[in-house]
């Protein structure tokens, strides 16, 4: 099988999904204990919890990239496998806090962050209080970046992005055709 990469960053939400849809871009952003893979692609985990990052830090064989906020991360600075998060300057006027925003916000900061063109959200959870707000938040503070929701099949249609045009929900069904469409090409 031909090995065929698009331009994007997948974010992998805390619903989880098949890792598989998630293969095809070259970075991946995880939130939790990270993913097994053994492919020479990025593969970056957020952690925002320090007993869980010591737990992590303390397995054999890591496969990822722990990423964390510098007051966790200060503790295993000498380690290989883990990574400060950015400043995040472009959300200063917002208080963002990576302490205090679940762990998907600060995957998906960390994708805005990295610059890439496109953000796949698989497994992302959208609840009415605090996620959908700062994904609406981030579809305006980053307006060249698209944002692709891709969620289960389901024939309701969610309404929470119909003004923010860089904003696209879609189904796993879909998102798999179009990446057998690339890998056609």
């Amino acid at each position: 099988m031909k090995s065929t990469h698009i331009t994007f960053t997948t974010v992998v939400g805390s619903q989880g999904t098949d890792m598989d849809l998630s293969y095809r871009s070259k970075e991946r952003i995880t939130i939790g204990c990270g993913s097994l893979t053994d492919r020479k692609d990025y593969t970056y985990t957020v952690v925002t919890d320090g007993a869980m990052l010591d737990e992590l830090m303390a397995r054999e064989g890591i496969t990822t990239t722990y990423v964390a906020p510098r007051q966790i991360y200060a503790k295993h600075i000498w380690k290989a496998n883990v990574e400060c998060l950015p400043p995040f300057e472009e959300l200063r006027d917002y208080d963002f806090d990576p302490m205090s925003v679940s762990a998907q916000q600060v995957a998906l900061a960390l994708a805005c962050w990295i610059g890439t063109p496109s953000v796949f959200l698989l497994g992302y959870q959208l609840e009415t209080t605090r996620e959908t707000p700062a994904l609406q938040a981030f579809s305006r503070i980053y307006p060249r970046t698209k944002f692709a929701y891709i969620r289960k099949p389901n024939p309701q249609k969610i309404n929470l992005f119909r003004d923010h045009a860089n904003v696209l929900i879609d189904d796993t069904n879909t998102f798999q055709e179009m990446i057998k469409n690339v890998i056609k090409a």
